[in-house]
């Protein structure tokens, strides 16, 4: 019996776990949902045009979510190259800001995503030094 459709070479996602180049280029500053908190949501393209999103939690309720987020932000920063990782005093500084992110891929109720574990340097290029341990994962 002949199959209807040959499905074998078709991928569900235009991703695959691993290092990408990305660029920001877009940054917005969002309420949750709940209203009781901020993020800073990212717009990452890869050279290819591809699109990730990544967002950084500034203000939370939940201390840990908090302090995770502002991680997570600073660790994009360094890996980027920021000229004053400890202070973002406005979103345009994110723009153009270029790092690797390493994307994994995760199941979930909107089928196969890609997900930022973490964000590191580019070859070559000189990131400020953490100050305590390595960039965030999350």
């Amino acid at each position: 019996m002949n199959n209807l459709v040959d499905l074998s070479g078709v991928q569900t996602s235009e991703w695959e776990a691993g290092e990408y180049t990305v660029t920001c280029t877009n940054a917005e500053m969002k309420e949750t949902k709940n209203g009781l908190g901020t993020y800073i949501r990212i717009e990452l393209t890869t050279p290819d045009g591809r699109k990730l999103w990544t967002m950084f939690n500034t203000i939370n309720p939940k201390e840990q979510t908090q302090k995770m987020g502002l991680q997570q932000l600073k660790g994009f920063l360094k890996a980027s190259g920021h000229h004053k990782p400890d202070t973002l005093k406005d979103l345009q500084e994110l723009l153009n800001l270029r790092c690797l992110a390493k994307v994994k891929i995760e199941e979930s109720d909107y089928g196969t995503q890609p997900r930022i574990s973490y964000f590191k340097p580019m070859a070559g290029a000189k990131a400020p030094s953490p100050s305590v341990g390595n960039i965030p994962h999350f």
